[in-house]
């Protein structure tokens, strides 16, 4: 198992030096927060109890919170404004999907 580790590895490290710093190292986790926002914002969306709420709020404090415990050394890892900046652009176009997602689906149930 260790040589195609290894191999892959060896063979994504060449990717580092093509590619923009924030595309490697800031990109994902804004990709991250755009998934996870859409999928709560439709999963919730219907719905009015206080679950959804909670849910919600939970997207800017997983995707925001994560990068304030590195700033604040609670938690190991390396405090980066672009992270912040690529979370919340992912999580606001995540909501905004989410909801646009939403509203195409009401038409169906009218005519159920």
């Amino acid at each position: 198992m260790d040589s195609w580790l290894n191999l892959a590895r060896h063979n994504s490290l060449s990717l580092d030096l093509l590619l923009p710093e924030w595309f490697v190292y800031s990109l994902p986790n804004g990709l991250w927060a755009f998934a996870y926002a859409l999928l709560i914002t439709v999963i919730w969306s219907g719905s009015r109890t206080w679950l959804r709420y909670f849910w919600m709020a939970s997207i800017p404090v997983l995707v925001l919170g994560y990068e304030v415990l590195q700033y604040a050394m609670i938690i190991p890892g390396t405090f980066c404004i672009k992270d912040i900046a690529l979370g919340i652009a992912g999580l606001s176009l995540g909501i905004f999907a989410g909801y646009k997602l939403s509203e195409s689906n009401k038409h169906e149930k009218v005519f159920k």
